[in-house]
């Protein structure tokens, strides 16, 4: 049943409105255009949705199988400062060394302490240990630089004095290294 555009009135299947004479079945092509191309407009916005809502779960999805967690940071860094020797012997190696050590784990370690603040704590101890082990020990590297020609038996006492404080950070070190990643 179609109605009349012009004046209203409600038609059964005439071609033209028997009331003001206009033609009713170009009004029937429209009306049938108009439910045509709702239902496309339809399956599009359902076609549109379905994409959409796979692409959010497969982006989610991505997310959390390559997203790192802490402990990922943590068993990182833990590989590379298990590697710490604390017996190395001599200055500039044994600087070399640690600040390499400084350099290739500070990240991993910043990272962690960030993500999971108290399980990377332990880890932040030892790294803060390194630290002050590679301060003390350019510190010292600068003290020998200034210090070069005037070698005297208390030279030797504080240099002595000063390895056997090295060996005990390096130890506290790797204590805490062997601590914080046992687990």
């Amino acid at each position: 049943m179609i109605f009349c555009s012009n004046c209203g009135r409600e038609n059964k299947g005439e071609k033209f409105c028997p009331e003001c004479g206009t033609n009713l079945s170009s009004e029937q092509r429209d009306i049938e255009d108009l439910s045509t191309s709702g239902e496309r407009r339809n399956i599009k916005v359902i076609i549109l949705s379905t994409f959409l809502v796979v692409a959010v779960i497969a982006g989610a999805a991505f997310y959390f199988l390559t997203k790192d967690s802490a402990s990922t940071y943590i068993n990182r860094a833990c590989e590379s400062m298990s590697q710490f020797d604390p017996y190395t012997k001599g200055g500039d190696e044994r600087l070399v060394k640690a600040r390499s050590l400084q350099l290739t784990v500070r990240e991993d370690v910043e990272i962690a302490q960030e993500m999971d603040p108290d399980l990377a704590s332990p880890l932040s101890r030892a790294f803060a240990t390194l630290n002050e082990y590679v301060d003390s020990l350019e510190k010292w590297e600068k003290y020998l630089n200034l210090h070069l020609e005037s070698y005297d038996v208390s030279f030797l006492a504080l240099a002595i004095a000063q390895e056997s404080n090295y060996e005990t950070l390096a130890l506290s070190l790797k204590s805490q290294v062997d601590s914080a990643c046992s687990r």
